[in-house]
């Protein structure tokens, strides 16, 4: 029995790299930027507000047939988070904001040509 499995988000990020990397178009560069910095934010966001977060969830019933989503309230005490997932938060956040900032740079230089 094999036990481990492949992470495609390795691969993913191995082409978004070199994307980024080896794109001679300026309108690719924006884009992945823009997609990178928002996996990165989501990415960021998810232990807070992930399955039993920090911050609540929602939860999806179904009843004969038909889902209902209802959204939990936030806990009067937030569920406190281990120091390495909130580093992995920051870290997370920092590299997505620096992807945003990048893409916006990117954009002002494709139209001032």
């Amino acid at each position: 029995m094999n036990t481990s499995s492949f992470d495609w988000r390795l691969l993913i990020g191995l082409i978004f790299l070199f994307l980024i990397l080896f794109s001679r178009s300026p309108q690719t560069d924006i884009i992945a930027l823009a997609l990178g910095a928002a996996w990165m934010i989501n990415a960021a966001l998810l232990p807070w507000r992930g399955r039993g977060g920090a911050l609540g969830g929602t939860r999806v019933v179904y009843w004969r047939g038909e889902r209902i989503v209802t959204r939990q309230p936030a806990r009067a005490r937030l569920r406190a988070l281990s120091p390495v997932q909130v580093l992995a938060s920051l870290a997370y956040l920092a590299l997505g904001l620096a992807m945003i900032y990048a893409a916006l740079l990117r954009f002002l230089l494709l139209i001032r040509l």
